[in-house]
């Protein structure tokens, strides 16, 4: 409930943001979604390795 309001709130403050703002924001988001993805996909190798290593 509470993310929900939080992300409510985010959109209402993005909204009434200045471009330059909305810039710096677009940015962080952007960044921050890719090292995720990398970071899981890095985890996710080591896991089959991992897996691959016991199995043998």
């Amino acid at each position: 409930m509470l993310a929900i309001i939080l992300i409510i709130v985010l959109i209402v403050a993005y909204k009434n943001a200045s471009p330059k703002t909305k810039s710096i924001i677009n940015c962080v988001i952007f960044t921050r979604i890719i090292k995720y993805f990398v970071t899981k996909r890095k985890k996710d190798r080591n896991d089959e390795k991992k897996w691959q290593n016991l199995l043998q």
